[in-house]
């Protein structure tokens, strides 16, 4: 969701740890905690192998709990939506079941308010319809059911009071005896590539309203695991898919606007969240960008595909493209492949690539050894790498500075990020330390740095590398941003912290021989946060507009702990 949370995950992710100091409250649960969050209006969500808990986030007061509502789901399709008291997931109504429904969760209340079988019949009024979307004909009378595969986008219409459900491949129409694929209509068989499509839903009941299946997927998917495409994004009254190149589809009816459709090979995670700009949506898959006019649907350019390549993240800035590449990625097989990173400057208009990035750096640096987002701030592109802060002019094509990072403290306290306040500051958000610079200049304004807990070795190489995977999945992300908050009727546990927090920096320290999660203040400085633990490894989560660590220890209990003392 849209809301930021400061995600904080220990070595191990194990669950065996006790906080000395802060802790509000501590509730035992039935089972083992498959999915926790907090919510918009601070009610804190917890899920087990069987079970839905709400809790008061001051006092612990369960607010609702729902029996035998969880069990056989994917815990990764667990997301509210911004804004919304709603939470939608897929459920499964049998271990082996390949049908999965969604249900829909009134969170503030622990209702549940519909379930839609993924395989369920079609409502007669709607089988012309549909029909017409799927490019067949049949009549009202005949009776007719929507097939799906596995749901991996759910978006929030709330203009129109619906949701969007996606699914990347797998969209069918069944009538009669006749499966029916967009423009192909099998009997008793299967296509080789199933296309995809959005379904939308009744926000209230989850009735069918209309489905909008995309074109036959061209491109080879090899990859195992579902971070292929972006999110759709809404545009005004249509939403963009971008599974199978690009289609625009009306949100009212679910017409397809333009499409233009394209191969996106990709590799495993690879693909960055497609950026819409000026009318033109700049697309990447494995190694490859493309720009598509969404006024025609035609598309404008390509670049060149290379397989050694990995497009993680795209800016627009002035008449440039910025794409970040690099980074460690699974192939098929499910083997890791490490992808050297870079930055790449293209010309808007054409495509064409503004420098030679290969000889963009010193020899010494030609090989950066890893890199966090970059963040475009006017002809400016600002970015750090293990070891040092870069600011790359992409007027001039060249650094209009690098800073050293200071001591050399190999991958221990490599850098994770780069943020900005908006008020000509930079911050380096780092494993152990954060830095504020001058973004003018680079000069350093301020620096904190906390000594970590001592580790194994096996858990520092773990922990290296999970923090790598995290890092590199908020980059494949597309739900950015801080999200916008709502007053919640009925909601009453934050009317003394209406105002949303500083953003925070949150490390794991060793503060009076104690492992302590302290959260830094970007904008003051201050390490005025913290939770004071008794193990090192945690497995918990930061709301930083309610200053609220939620921690689970052992599995089955949670634990919430006040930032803010």
């Amino acid at each position: 969701m849209r809301q930021t949370f400061a995600v904080l995950t220990g070595a191990l992710l194990l669950c065996s740890q006790a906080f000395a100091g802060g802790q509000k409250w501590e509730q035992k649960v039935d089972s083992d905690v498959r999915f926790k969050l907090i919510h918009d209006s601070g009610l804190i969500v917890v899920g087990t192998t069987t079970t839905a808990y709400g809790f008061n986030p001051e006092t612990g007061e369960q607010k609702w709990k729902i029996e035998n509502l969880m069990k056989n789901y994917d815990p990764e399709t667990v997301k509210p939506q911004p804004g919304s008291e709603y939470m939608v997931y897929l459920y499964k109504k049998g271990i082996m079941d390949v049908s999965p429904s969604v249900r829909c969760l009134n969170i503030l209340t622990g209702e549940q308010m519909w379930e839609v079988d993924l395989f369920g019949g079609v409502p007669d009024e709607l089988i012309p319809q549909l029909s017409t979307a799927f490019g067949i004909q049949a009549k009202a009378d005949e009776g007719a059911s929507l097939g799906m595969n596995l749901i991996q986008a759910v978006i929030d219409d709330a203009e129109r009071d619906q949701f969007l459900l996606g699914t990347y491949s797998g969209f069918f129409l069944t009538v009669g005896k006749k499966v029916t694929f967009r423009g192909k209509t099998m009997v008793n068989g299967k296509p080789k590539n199933m296309p995809g499509g959005i379904l939308a839903v009744d926000k209230k009941t989850g009735k069918v309203k209309w489905a909008a299946p995309i074109p036959e997927m061209t491109g080879k998917v090899k990859a195992k695991v579902s971070y292929y495409w972006s999110y759709p994004q809404l545009i005004g009254d249509q939403v963009l898919v971008d599974w199978a190149g690009v289609h625009v589809f009306n949100l009212k009816d679910g017409s397809l606007a333009c499409a233009a459709p394209f191969d996106r090979e990709n590799m495993q995670g690879a693909n960055a969240a497609t950026v819409i700009d000026k009318g033109v949506a700049y697309v990447a898959s494995g190694g490859q960008l493309s720009a598509v006019d969404l006024a025609t649907g035609q598309l404008k350019w390509q670049t060149k595909p290379d397989k050694d390549v990995a497009y993680t993240e795209i800016s627009v800035a002035g008449d440039k493209v910025v794409a970040k590449r690099g980074g460690t990625f699974t192939d098929a097989k499910g083997k890791p492949k490490v992808l050297t990173y870079g930055l790449d400057v293209l010309d808007r208009n054409s495509g064409a690539p503004a420098f030679d990035s290969e000889k963009l750096h010193k020899a010494k640096d030609r090989q950066i050894a890893d890199m966090t987002n970059v963040l475009v701030d006017g002809n400016i592109a600002y970015y750090a790498t293990q070891h040092s802060l870069r600011a790359f002019d992409l007027d001039k094509l060249d650094y209009k500075y690098v800073v050293a990072l200071g001591e050399d403290q190999g991958n221990f306290d490599g850098a994770k990020s780069v943020s900005s306040s908006g008020d000509g500051k930079l911050y380096v958000l780092m494993k152990q330390s954060t830095k504020a610079f001058n973004a003018a200049d680079g000069s350093q304004l301020w620096s904190k740095t906390f000594e970590p807990p001592k580790v194994s070795a096996l858990a520092l190489a773990m922990l290296n590398t999970l923090s790598a995977a995290a890092a590199q999945q908020r980059a494949n992300s597309s739900i950015t941003g801080r999200a916008t908050y709502r007053v919640y009727h009925g909601a009453d546990f934050y009317q003394a912290r209406a105002a949303a927090s500083d953003q925070y920096n949150y490390v794991m320290a060793q503060e009076n021989g104690k492992p302590t999660v302290v959260g830094v203040n970007l904008s003051t400085g201050k390490d005025d946060r913290r939770a004071v633990m008794d193990k090192k490894e945690a497995d918990y989560i930061v709301g930083e507009r309610f200053g609220i660590l939620l921690n689970v220890e052992k599995k089955q209990t949670v634990q919430a702990y006040d930032l803010n003392e």
